[in-house]
C-alpha cells in the first residue's frame, strides 16, 4: 500500500467512501423524486427563447468567449443577474487582454528585422 502524507489522510478516507456516498445520494434523489433536474444540462441552459442551447454556440468559441457567452445566456435564470454579468465581464476582460498581448507580440515579431548573417551583405552586393 502506498504511504500518503498526513495532510491527505482525511481526503483519502473520504475517497474510500465515495462509492458508498454516491449510492446513498442516488437513493436520496430517487426518494425525493427529483424530476427535470439535470446537473450536466440544467434548464437555465435550455430555456433561451430561440430554442438553441448555449453550448451549441459556445463550443465554437475559445474558453474565455464561451464562458462569457454562458454567463450572459443564463443571466438572472439561476440567481443574481448582476453576478452573472460580472462573471461574463471578467471573462471578456481576460479575452481582451489576451488578444491585445497577441497583437503586440505579432506586431513586434513583424517589426523585428534580423541583421544580415556573415557573408549575406557581400552576396547582396554581388547580385546588384
Amino acid at each position: 500500500m502506498l504511504e500518503r502524507p498526513n495532510a491527505f489522510a482525511a481526503f483519502w478516507e473520504a475517497a474510500q467512501k465515495s462509492e458508498q456516498n454516491l449510492r446513498l445520494i442516488g437513493r436520496l434523489m430517487a426518494d425525493a423524486q427529483i424530476e427535470g433536474s439535470d446537473a450536466i444540462n440544467p434548464d437555465h441552459y435550455k430555456s433561451h427563447p430561440s430554442g438553441v442551447e448555449c453550448i451549441t454556440i459556445a463550443e465554437h468559441m475559445n474558453f474565455n468567449l464561451g464562458n462569457a457567452l454562458k454567463y450572459i445566456w443564463r443571466a438572472g435564470q439561476k440567481g443574481d443577474a448582476v453576478e452573472d454579468l460580472e462573471k461574463a465581464r471578467w471573462y471578456l476582460e481576460r479575452e481582451i487582454a489576451r488578444s491585445m498581448n497577441m497583437a503586440r507580440e505579432e506586431h513586434s515579431s513583424k517589426s523585428h528585422v534580423e541583421p544580415p548573417q556573415r557573408g549575406e551583405s557581400q552576396d547582396l552586393e554581388h547580385q546588384k
